[in-house]
């Protein structure tokens, strides 16, 4: 059995072995007024959940892909071993629980600019800096990165499980990759989205994005809370495998469904998911997929705040293919006026109010990416030239959304 912690509480325990685990709540835990539940589709009962519920949830806490066969080998395990992956590495995940023990007191390490840069160099060959002394710490994704605890300013290694406050991500095979999420993810929260904060730095001129974690507080210089959150797998039940809706995965709709079933505040919810969908086909973000959304679970259970948004524009060797279809168009550069009624249609939103704000949030874009771009590089560590070309793919994906949304609601009303 393995525990799991809420700071210094027992939440329940893990069991099992291998690649099939199950979770059982610990009745204090259920019997304590201010408890939340580990997932939406984990409420606090007393029984043990199915397998597979348990065994999707705590998988999709892990790295994927490449990442996850580099992380089990230098955990000294195997990729489906997720039993004894979460016992070496589950002190310091996504979400609030400590998995293995208590929540460790704060233990950071310093990082000067050459050791960053350093552990920045390991990280293709050394996912999450796994097997790295008094690194025990996992967090999901196929992407290389880094977790970190900004402190009086300065950038630390969390030891032994203890909270980190950003993820730390850098540069990567794509084309001005950093310059290209910092702008989208800036731009989103200029034309009104709910979004991770977000800024770059350099490391012995090694880019980097920092994205500060919207499930930590950071509540005074050396004291880190947890929250809790599930991302839209977790939440409805699916595997890291099934993150794509052309692998079995959820659709939009799933996400609007999830909303409706545990929201405590749906009509907020659902407006900042459409408005989500919507900005997404205007970028080409076409990695939005079922762990790209995330819920928030305290006392309420809400969307919490966007996070990896980039553009595909730019990359030709990217799919054209959205992660989970408009209406039945998956294609972002045929994105039009039938796909988005089809759209609300399927995810309960009145069609007309969804297409006038299809038009809102492009024009929106259009409007603000010129001074969002300039802000960028005017703080000093992205670079004008992949910035600006970012930002004309955006403008063009745009223009494009407005086109095809003109063109064929006048074909139609023709």
């Amino acid at each position: 059995m393995i525990p799991v912690y809420y700071e210094d509480r027992h939440v329940g325990a893990i069991s099992g072995s291998g690649a099939e685990i199950g979770f059982e709540y610990d009745p204090d835990w259920i019997a304590a007024k201010d408890a939340f539940p580990v997932s939406a589709t984990m409420p606090l009962t007393g029984e043990e959940f199915p397998r597979e519920f348990s065994t999707n949830w705590f998988a999709n806490l892990l790295p994927e892909e490449v990442q996850l066969r580099a992380f089990a080998r230098l955990n000294r395990s195997h990729p489906a071993d997720l039993y004894t992956l979460l016992k070496k590495t589950g002190r310091e995940t996504a979400g609030a629980l400590s998995i293995g023990g208590p929540e460790a007191a704060g233990k950071y390490l310093v990082r000067s600019e050459e050791e960053l840069a350093n552990d920045i160099d390991q990280l293709p060959a050394r996912p999450l800096l796994a097997g790295k002394e008094d690194v025990t710490l996992s967090l999901a994704g196929a992407q290389s990165k880094m977790v970190i605890a900004r402190i009086d300013g300065q950038i630390h290694l969390p030891l032994n499980g203890a909270a980190s406050t950003h993820i730390l991500k850098p540069e990567t095979r794509l084309y001005a990759s950093v310059e290209n999420e910092a702008l989208c993810m800036r731009l989103a929260k200029a034309v009104g989205l709910d979004v991770a904060d977000v800024e770059v730095g350099k490391a012995l001129q090694r880019p980097y994005l920092l994205v500060k974690r919207y499930d930590r507080v950071q509540e005074d210089s050396i004291s880190v809370k947890r929250l809790h959150q599930e991302d839209a797998a977790q939440a409805l039940g699916y595997s890291p495998l099934q993150k794509y809706e052309a692998h079995g995965g959820p659709k939009i709709s799933d996400l609007f469904r999830a909303i409706d079933r545990f929201s405590s505040n749906r009509v907020r919810d659902r407006l900042e998911l459409r408005d989500r969908i919507i900005f997404n086909a205007c970028i080409a973000n076409t990695d939005a997929h079922a762990k790209n959304f995330s819920f928030l679970i305290t006392q309420d259970y809400k969307l919490a705040p966007a996070y990896d948004l980039l553009t595909a524009a730019p990359y030709d060797n990217i799919t054209h293919n959205m992660a989970m279809k408009i209406g039945q168009q998956r294609n972002y550069r045929y994105i039009d006026h039938k796909a988005w009624v089809a759209f609300a249609d399927d995810c309960g939103l009145a069609p007309a109010a969804t297409v006038r704000q299809v038009s809102h949030v492009a024009n929106a874009i259009l409007e603000k990416i010129a001074a969002e771009s300039d802000k960028l590089v005017a703080e000093g560590q992205a670079a004008r030239t992949g910035t600006d070309y970012i930002r004309s793919e955006i403008v063009d994906q745009t223009n494009r959304i407005l086109k095809n949304l003109d063109t064929n609601q006048s074909a139609g009303s023709a």
